[in-house]
């Protein structure tokens, strides 16, 4: 019923992998058959963790949230930001708020937090200046933008950049 390996990996890191499937639901049991999340997960060609993160998404119905959090976790961080001692975040202001560039806490999920940058630049069509002002990368929000489209695609969800709810993305 299988293949033979070519190369055969390791027996820890075959066993920690299989023990990851099955965490993730996508087997039963560690060297277990595929689940039907499994066979879903193997039709995406994404790393497990992000495969599972873009299945589970599309089953609570927020399959748009889901690419962009599987882009965002799967690309560099689009921030440019320096750390803040005590786990706050020292970013940037935002246009409106006084002058770019100056320094701001944020506290909570550094998820949460680069999706809501992402969605402030993509609605300004990821304009430079804007992107600037709000202490985000260009090139990387453009990167992480290609991810989330190619992971909507293979979710067969289009383009629905629109339909993003960011409250989504803190469930």
């Amino acid at each position: 019923d299988s293949l033979p390996w070519l190369d055969p990996p390791p027996a820890a890191a075959l066993d920690r992998a299989e023990r990851l499937l099955a965490a993730l639901g996508a087997t039963a049991g560690a060297g277990g058959d595929l689940t039907a999340t499994g066979r879903r997960m193997l039709r995406l060609a994404a790393e497990p963790r992000l495969a599972r993160v873009l299945v589970e998404a599309e089953h609570l119905g927020h399959a748009a949230a889901g690419c962009l959090a599987a882009a965002l976790a799967s690309e560099r961080d689009i921030r440019l930001v320096r750390r803040g001692i005590g786990g706050s975040r020292v970013g940037w202001q935002r246009p409106g708020e006084g002058v770019a560039s100056a320094a701001v806490a944020y506290e909570g999920s550094d998820l949460v937090e680069r999706a809501e940058l992402f969605l402030e630049a993509q609605q300004a069509r990821f304009a430079g200046p804007v992107c600037h002002a709000l202490g985000i990368d260009r090139g990387t929000v453009h990167q992480v933008d290609r991810a989330r489209q190619a992971y909507a695609a293979a979710l067969g969800a289009g383009d629905a950049a629109a339909s993003i709810d960011a409250e989504a993305l803190r469930r």
